[in-house]
């Protein structure tokens, strides 16, 4: 004779589930303990709750979250309810673990978190929801990629600056040996690349950002504290490559304009005179110097274009 072995609560719940029976499943949680809740289904071991959440068993969901004190449970990947949730697009039941998660930073077996996947999956609500709710977020997976790394190489800005906002070092480098700069770099994102910049302290980008947002006092100081060559150097490797970004030095340093002209315009030809000349009528109109490049005219040397 064949015995029939009596099926858990547990059991009955996942078969519940699975068939999509609410009223069943709402009744089976009410009657069932947390060692119930721990209970594995199916090859992976998924628990009631990542089966809900594949799914997309809302009120089922919901109830098992309440109910659980932890729902932060990995199956044989490693995945969390969270993560699977958020890989089946079901957004409402991810907002409700993130909720209630205790440890958000959790990896699978190839290191990826849920900030992870949903940065892959364009998730931004989600992934800024969990951002703020993560101790630690230089976390690597198994090609040594942390979540600012995946957001720059899918050209996502806007967590990428949510990143970089929290992050107080960005340089980490992937399997490759490149940085989020290098990437954003390669895929001609320049506006990340500005931002990544600026974190990172690049002297020129700096420099450009204070006077674009005309905070001079700020830019005035950089220049003092933080010149990389002398200012002889830098106006003669201005007029060398016609950066304008060196050339804004000159208008922004005090004691430039009696060296400048002393002692290094009286060598300039008048092809590098006309460079200099274009470079300061454009800083002087950006930046409302009029009077300055008027004074730099006065000397004799050049008149800036109007």
């Amino acid at each position: 004779m064949r015995i029939f072995r009596k099926k858990s609560n547990c059991e009955k719940l996942i078969t519940a589930i699975n068939n999509g029976n609410i009223k069943k499943s709402l009744n089976l949680i009410e009657n069932m303990t947390q060692d119930d809740f721990n209970i594995r289904g199916s090859k992976l071991n998924f628990t009631a709750l990542m089966i809900a959440a594949i799914n997309n068993r809302i009120e089922i969901a919901k109830k098992l979250i309440e109910k659980m004190d932890d729902v932060s449970q990995q199956d044989s990947n490693g995945d969390t309810a969270l993560t699977l949730a958020i890989f089946n697009d079901n957004d409402e039941i991810a907002n409700m673990l993130i909720d209630k998660m205790d440890n958000i930073s959790k990896q699978n077996n190839y290191g990826s978190t849920a900030l992870v996947w949903a940065i892959r999956k364009g998730k931004d609500k989600i992934a800024k929801k969990i951002i703020d709710k993560m101790d630690n977020l230089c976390i690597r997976d198994a090609n040594k990629k942390t979540a600012l790394i995946w957001a720059t190489y899918m050209n996502n800005n806007v967590i990428a600056e949510e990143l970089i906002t929290k992050m107080e070092d960005i340089s980490q480098r992937d399997y490759s040996d490149k940085t989020a700069l290098d990437i954003a770099i390669e895929n001609g994102n320049k506006e990340l690349e500005k931002i990544l910049k600026l974190k990172m302290g690049d002297y020129d980008t700096t420099l450009l950002y204070l006077l674009e947002n005309g905070e001079l006092d700020k830019a005035q100081k950089l220049v003092k504290d933080k010149a990389p060559k002398s200012k002889h150097e830098w106006i003669k490797e201005a007029l060398k490559t016609q950066n304008v970004r060196m050339a804004e030095l000159a208008l922004l340093t005090k004691d430039m304009k009696k060296t400048v002209i002393s002692e290094q315009f009286d060598n300039l030809s008048t092809k590098d005179m006309q460079k200099l000349s274009d470079a300061f009528s454009f800083i002087a109109k950006k930046l409302a110097f009029i009077n300055m490049a008027k004074n730099i005219g006065n000397k004799g040397k050049f008149t800036p274009k109007r």
